[in-house]
């Protein structure tokens, strides 16, 4: 394919206001379907959800729609666009609803449900054969799993063995590649006290900077010689009018977020390879053998709808299929519930760079991404499931197979109450389950109103529809994390103590708790060790009073708990770092923490926190000691021992005053660790802590 060619075409196409010919992505025949984390914090957005489901809004009051999905038998309707018609009957009365209340549409107001649009004419009606790929056995979707790392560096971490995440820090032992704002550096790690930086990817570079600008990465994959940027670029647009709208600022940026593949065979000179653009924000992306898959999100500004379906649907650009900025076609779009938003799946093959790409959208709004290596579920935002008698939230689930770039929108669904993460879902033997925290509230004969939290786990089949069930977990708590391994299902809830909850998970239509622990604190990510053993990463906490209803946490808290008996868990050890304010980035991501099995250790970015003497109580925070990268013995799933603490002080600093940077990643490589922060690259021997050599950036 001759790229500046089709570069050219593309950006003539990028100018006009509309794409003169719409061309069908790659959905073939036989493909298309028929169709911040502390208890506080929590708690206040608990109540703001609260809030929000009755309808009460801070700074403007209006009311919600009753129900944010048209659900049948705990199922959203689910119908695909015979044409962009039937998209506009969606926006228009959305527009009529947005203007009616004079509110805002683009995050929290909901339009009519897809049976009121449709008249309850839906195309789905609980086949599961209408949704899945014609002709492609179940088998197929699973591609081989990879064999047990043994090449002498630790790799991302993933949560499910096969599917590759993207990060923003990726290498193959050799060179490391990190992510800064709109480029790739690539720095050579051969020879510790010489790191080189061996070329600059800049993203910007495969776009038309003429009209797309503020072209950032987003993430990465690294797979052989091949680099995958995931990368974001907008179009800004102003209203000129008024400074604000409806509360929300102005300025308006079209996103798109695409996929740049490069040839890194010589990681001093990359070429570029292919890419792939589709409009809206990024959620979240895997690699699954030789396909990438991209998840996207657009919302619809329905108040500025002007009856033009195919100027608001999301518009994809292919380099292999030479089509130009091009919006879907209508039999790729599909309606699973009310919603404004669309919610776009992309595949390309980054070995083959003349295989087209897939795309396929639905008309949904989601949040969290979970991948197995046959199906990719998209988990939406929650809805009211009853704003008048009373109720807690649902999660909208929405289900896409693949095989390669050929899509499939497979099912829809929901389940009662809300996700901490991705890590709250997964799916073994074809089923999926879901943990969840109901927050909700019950309204008594005399008007007085009653708020409750609890948690479960909730079964679905393959057609989501549900299976099986265990609720009323915890009550008065809320998850904060969970992991799933085999038949096997692991929660920690949290209000005062950590309760640690194991679930035999063997009988979908019957989970049961089989154990429970409690211990000081909770665990913000659990890792599976092995079959017996689980190692938690949280915080320490300590309460008032045993009978005290809130805890403080005091420092960062790493535990090995034995679950081989799931009737009888303990705690093996547990390692307490800093004081009060103490806390890692791998409580919120897990892609932050490095670990390398090889060894036996791992190690996780540390915002550390000391106090000075003991005259303080458990309400004082510490006073910061700076960021570190800090190593631990995993003393083969029985003894956690500190082995070094890595800091990358500043140039010419002689003490903290100017204080450490803040290492957002590490990396195990031999004997040594890699640490990667704004703006420096530094290696370590990590058994020792000695400084072997470091560069500014």
């Amino acid at each position: 394919m001759n790229f500046s060619k089709f570069k050219k075409e593309y950006q003539a196409m990028a100018k006009s206001e509309t794409p003169d010919v719409p061309v069908v992505p790659r959905v073939t025949e036989t493909a298309k379907p028929t169709l911040s984390r502390r208890p506080a914090f929590r708690l206040a957005m608990a109540a703001l959800s609260l809030l929000l489901v009755v309808g009460v809004s801070l700074g403007a009051v209006y009311v919600m729609p009753k129900s944010g999905v048209a659900v049948t038998d705990g199922k959203p309707s689910l119908t695909r666009c015979a044409s962009y018609d039937d998209l506009d009957t969606v926006f228009t009365r959305a527009k009529d609803r947005a203007d009616s209340r004079n509110v805002f549409d683009g995050m929290y107001y909901k339009s009519a449900t897809a049976t009121d649009t449709f008249g309850g004419n839906l195309n789905y009606g609980g086949n599961p054969e209408d949704l899945t790929l014609d002709g492609v056995d179940d088998g197929a979707f699973a591609p081989a799993l990879p064999e047990a790392n043994d090449d002498g560096y630790s790799k991302t971490n993933v949560q499910v063995e096969g599917v590759d995440e993207a990060d923003v820090v990726k290498t193959d032992g050799k060179f490391v590649y990190v992510a800064k704002d709109g480029n790739v550096l690539v720095f050579d790690v051969r020879t510790p006290s010489d790191i080189g930086l061996s070329s600059t990817v800049r993203v910007d570079k495969v776009l038309d900077g003429t009209v797309y600008s503020y072209a950032r990465v987003a993430d990465m994959f690294l797979e052989g010689d091949l680099l995958t940027v995931v990368f974001s670029a907008q179009k800004k647009t102003y209203n000129d009018d008024k400074l604000y709208d409806d509360y929300y600022f102005s300025m308006r940026s079209d996103s798109v977020y695409g996929i740049a593949v490069y040839d890194v065979s010589d990681p001093a000179e990359p070429e570029t390879v292919r890419y792939y653009t589709q409009e809206g924000y990024y959620l979240s992306s895997r690699r699954i053998g030789d396909y990438v898959y991209i998840v996207t999100q657009k919302h619809i500004y329905t108040s500025d709808y002007d009856g033009k379906p195919e100027a608001v649907v999301p518009c994809r650009c292919d380099s292999a299929a030479d089509d130009g900025l091009t919006p879907l076609a209508p039999d790729c779009i599909y309606i699973a519930d009310n919603s404004t938003c669309f919610i776009t799946l992309g595949a390309l093959n980054i070995k083959d760079a003349d295989e087209p790409a897939g795309t396929v959208t639905v008309l949904g709004s989601g949040s969290t991404v979970y991948s197995s290596a046959k199906a990719m579920y998209i988990f939406g935002d929650y809805v009211a499931e009853d704003t008048v008698s009373g109720g807690s939230a649902r999660t909208n689930v929405y289900k896409f197979t693949f095989d390669g770039s050929e899509l499939a929108f497979a099912a829809s669904g929901s389940v009662e109450g809300t996700m901490i993460n991705q890590f709250a879902a997964d799916e073994y033997e074809g089923n999926l389950r879901v943990a969840t925290t109901r927050d909700g509230y019950t309204e008594n004969d005399d008007k007085t109103v009653e708020f409750y939290s609890d948690n479960g786990i909730t079964i679905l089949d393959e057609n989501l529809d549900k299976l099986g069930e265990l609720t009323g977990l915890a009550k008065g708590e809320h998850i904060y994390s969970v992991r799933f391994n085999g038949a096997t299902g692991y929660v920690v809830t949290f209000r005062t103590v950590d309760p640690l909850f194991a679930f035999d998970l063997s009988d979908p239509k019957n989970p049961v708790v089989t154990g429970e622990l409690k211990i000081p604190g909770y665990s913000e990510y659990l890792h599976v060790y092995d079959e017996d053993t689980l190692l938690g990463i949280g915080q320490d906490a300590a309460a008032e009073s045993e009978d005290a209803e809130i805890a403080y946490y005091q420092g960062l808290k790493i535990s090995l708990f034995d679950v081989g008996d799931g009737e009888n868990l303990s705690e093996i050890d547990t390692y307490i770092l800093g004081h009060r304010g103490t806390h890692s980035a791998v409580e919120n991501d897990h892609k932050a923490l490095a670990y390398y099995a090889e060894r036996d250790v791992f190690g996780l970015p540390v915002d550390i926190y000391y106090f000075a003497d003991d005259n303080h109580t458990i309400y004082d925070y510490g006073e910061y000691d700076g960021s570190a990268f800090c190593v631990f013995s995993m003393g083969g799933g029985e003894k956690i021992e500190l082995v070094s603490q890595i800091k990358q002080l500043r140039a010419g600093a002689a003490d903290y005053e100017e204080k450490t940077r803040e290492i957002t990643r590490g990396i195990f490589i031999g004997d040594n660790v890699v640490t990667i922060s704004y703006d420096m690259i530094q290696i370590n021997d990590y058994t020792t802590g000695e400084l072997l050599g470091n560069l500014e950036f």
